[in-house]
């Protein structure tokens, strides 16, 4: 006898073991400013309320979707390109993604490679740092670095919100 196929279609069955809250930090620490997210995982810590992880990557690959699927809540933390303002941005992730475009893609693009692959895409939001530089050399700026410090504070108040107290 030889595998039993699903009885109905994937994007009907939930995982029933999807808890915690997952960070993923991302972006290349040797482009400047682009380091910020994981800049901002490391600083963050190993003290973390019970339920939250944390992975650093250089990039978003679809390989994330069956981490991202296994979660309650998602953070993706990753550097935007200068625009002027100088916060730390938390938003909802709203809407579709682009596709993965060869093995990289885009968080709602994550987010929807779950929700199709394994049935289950929770509710995530994208933490933004500032940057004033993405070019090739290591550290920060002091832009950066502020905003790193800056989107620690938004993302402790906000995994108290959703109840991940230390």
């Amino acid at each position: 006898m030889g595998p039993t196929e699903p009885t109905g279609p994937i994007c009907d069955q939930r995982r029933p073991e999807a808890a915690g809250l997952l960070i993923v930090a991302y972006g290349n620490d040797l482009m400047g400013d682009d380091g910020a997210g994981p800049a901002l995982a490391v600083q963050l810590g190993d003290d973390l309320p019970e339920g939250v992880r944390v992975i650093i990557r250089h990039q978003l690959t679809p390989e994330l979707a069956d981490d991202v699927s296994r979660s309650a809540h998602v953070v993706f933390v990753d550097a935007r390109v200068p625009d002027g303002n100088l916060d730390a941005v938390l938003s909802p992730l709203v809407g579709h993604g682009a596709g993965a475009i060869g093995h990289v893609c885009d968080p709602a693009s994550l987010m929807d490679i779950a929700r199709t692959v394994f049935g289950a895409a929770p509710d995530a939001w994208l933490l933004s740092l500032p940057t004033s530089s993405m070019a090739l050399g290591e550290g920060l700026s002091e832009i950066a670095a502020d905003g790193v410090q800056h989107g620690i504070s938004l993302l402790r108040q906000h995994m108290r919100s959703l109840g991940y107290t230390a």
